[in-house]
């Protein structure tokens, strides 16, 4: 499904993060931290990492290495870096994203 020219730009980032202390649901309890794929709609590419590290913040999460970034056109194009992430993307810009204001989703996690 091809993003929307009418809406923000979407970025996909491969981030590592680890907890800020206390619980949150997002990684298993014996986890330190986890890394994975995760989306983020903005006009500026510059704003990922910040917007990254915002929403992770908020769910106890602390942002520890943003490793790459990539603007993605298509859903399509992230199936073959991460399904799960692809799926959601899909369900984003199907209207999602613009009912919440959510500027960032998750793909497949993988906890260390």
């Amino acid at each position: 499904m091809q993003i929307s020219e009418d809406r923000q730009k979407c970025f996909i980032a491969l981030v590592t993060f680890e907890r800020s202390g206390g619980r949150t649901e997002i990684i298993a309890p014996e986890a330190e931290g986890a890394s994975g794929w995760i989306g983020v709609m903005t006009d500026d590419g510059r704003e990922v990492e910040r917007l990254l590290r915002q929403s992770l913040s908020e769910i106890g999460l602390r942002l520890l290495e943003v490793s790459e970034v990539l603007e993605i056109w298509d859903s399509d194009e992230v199936v073959e870096i991460d399904k799960h992430l692809a799926a959601n993307i899909q369900k984003w810009e199907t209207g999602h994203k613009w009912k919440t204001g959510q500027e960032t989703i998750w793909g497949t996690i993988h906890p260390h």
